[in-house]
């Protein structure tokens, strides 16, 4: 029998089910701040996220399964440590996130909220139509495929930016590689990044990409702070090129106080929360792939979501 460590934070009632659907595996739920290297080494696997310092030092554990979509932390840890994530957990709640900054921005619902702390009923101009929107998502992993089907439905002309054109579903109208995006992403009125971190993505978005797209397009980024040149944002958003900006992450996280993001009135910032538990239903997905995975462990038969380090998300 495996014994498989869980230090994903659930309340009794998720953990009496994910044992009850783990047949024949020894789970044990722990703290991950109390998880010491002599406990670790007495399991096989773990699920959730450990610091990779603890990892690196392991001898015993054979697979790690991370509760995030993110791996770019992990990559480093042991070659003899299967690495699996939960892509395809976090689409519905980024996707809806990603939705909704579009239409406070497009419907300037932040500036009528700002208006109203101030008690104020001024009429502050046009809107942007939502329908007929060209957007270009770039990164149709879970996240960026889930948000391009919502966008389709909004009636909006959907393409797409990934590593190599393949099969196209039917919600996309075009599909670009990341080598000729630079032409045709002037084209777009709305760009959203769901990139993950690797060394090919860093600052892909910096200041000459960005003054590439339409002067009033609006720049979302649910992906990773640093596929964007904050500098390069900042100096477009001075120069009035953009309609705004929505961003779940930047670079830095936390964005410091005195960051010059803070003050613009058609940015919106959020801390790195579209995508975590805030949604009940997330953290079932989260579960529902690492009970599946568990006992994919137990039986020696192929893994979900397996990680290609040398890409930095997961392969297929």
């Amino acid at each position: 029998m495996k014994r498989v460590l869980v230090v994903i934070e659930m309340d009794e009632n998720q953990q009496n089910k994910l044992k009850t659907d783990c047949k024949n595996v020894y789970i044990e739920y722990k703290n991950r701040k109390e998880v010491t290297l002599d406990y670790l080494e007495t399991f096989d696997g773990v699920v959730g996220n450990l610091t990779p310092k603890l990892l690196n030092e392991s001898k015993n554990v054979k697979w790690v399964h991370l509760e995030s979509a993110g791996v770019e932390r992990y990559l480093n840890i042991p070659e003899h440590i299967l690495l699996t994530n939960s892509t395809g957990a976090y689409g519905e709640a980024i996707s809806e996130y990603m939705i909704a900054g579009v239409f406070t921005v497009f419907k300037k619902f932040d500036k009528y909220i700002k208006a109203q702390s101030k008690h104020s009923w001024d009429y502050l101009g046009m809107v942007k139509q939502v329908a007929n929107s060209k957007v270009l998502v770039v990164g149709l992993g879970d996240i960026g495929t889930a948000f391009a089907r919502k966008m389709n439905a909004l009636g909006c002309k959907v393409s797409g930016v990934k590593r190599s054109i393949s099969n196209k579903p039917d919600f996309i109208e075009e599909i670009y590689t990341f080598e000729n995006m630079a032409e045709v992403i002037g084209k777009f009125d709305i760009v959203a990044l769901s990139l993950p971190y690797t060394k090919e993505t860093k600052k892909i978005f910096d200041y000459n990409m960005i003054k590439k797209m339409k002067k009033d397009a609006l720049l979302i980024n649910v992906g990773r702070g640093k596929t964007v040149d904050t500098d390069g944002l900042i100096k477009a958003l001075d120069e009035n090129h953009l309609l705004g900006a929505v961003l779940d992450v930047v670079d830095p996280e936390p964005l410091p106080i005195n960051s010059k993001l803070w003050n613009y009135d058609n940015v919106v910032i959020t801390p790195h929360v579209s995508g975590n538990y805030s949604m009940g239903y997330t953290l079932e997905q989260v579960l529902e792939i690492a009970t599946e995975n568990i006992n994919k462990f137990n039986e020696n038969t192929e893994l979900l979501n397996p990680v290609d380090r040398a890409l930095g998300y997961k392969g297929k």
